[in-house]
């Protein structure tokens, strides 16, 4: 889910997006609603950027027009970029070592109500079909950022880099980049219940076992 925020208080209008998704290399930081070729953040690690495009509708003249005050009817694509080596420059966005591909399209106008995101939840999570990914899988996604590095220390913690702790199935696994681990093997759901507890800060209660008994979700333990 992608969503459009402004938030600085009276008339000012600058609007951000940000991404709630929790998919691999998805939007980590605020980013401005610009198409300038300046504007980017940085992404989980130092090698990683994203970054606006504005497409105008392509059966139209505004196709071939670098005005971008009319964007009726175009969308704006999420490109993330990963650097091809971490010891050259991340100085600028544009330079060519970095390769840019489309993660997400989105338009201005797309909006959706409470009722239709109540709506999307119960077909996406709590709908019975075998190919469900939140009816047959629990999966949490927690981000950190990485603060035991001295020069990490120095930096604003919203410019630190980051990794991700994500439970899925019967693993915990720490993330930075194309690196994982597994950090922990869950034996048990009540090892998943304290595992949620304990490293996601979520509120379960070892009774609450009884809650994933009988449900495709539960773990397929031998």
């Amino acid at each position: 889910m992608v969503l459009l925020v402004q938030p600085s208080p009276g008339s000012d209008n600058t609007t951000y997006v940000v991404d709630v998704g929790s998919g691999s290399s998805c939007l980590m930081r605020p980013l401005l609603l610009s198409a300038d070729p300046s504007n980017f953040v940085l992404g989980l690690t130092k090698t990683e950027r994203h970054r606006l495009v504005f497409e105008p509708p392509p059966d139209t003249s505004l196709a071939s027009s670098s005005d971008l005050a009319n964007r009726a009817g175009g969308q704006w694509h999420i490109e993330v970029g990963h650097q091809k080596s971490i010891s050259s420059s991340i100085a600028e966005a544009s330079e060519p070592e970095i390769s840019w591909y489309c993660q997400v399209a989105f338009k201005e106008s797309s909006e959706f109500g409470e009722e239709d995101i109540i709506y999307a939840s119960f077909a996406v999570a709590h709908r019975a079909y075998p190919t469900g990914f939140f009816w047959n899988n629990i999966t949490c996604v927690r981000i950190f950022t990485v603060d035991d590095d001295l020069g990490n220390q120095q930096l604003e913690r919203s410019k630190r880099p980051m990794y991700r702790i994500i439970l899925h199935g019967n693993e915990v696994k720490k993330s930075y980049g194309a690196q994982s681990e597994v950090i922990k093997t869950l034996g048990s759901e009540m090892d998943r219940i304290r595992a949620l507890r304990d490293i996601f800060g979520i509120k379960l209660q070892d009774k609450d076992e009884i809650h994933i008994k009988g449900r495709a979700a539960a773990l397929k333990l031998d």
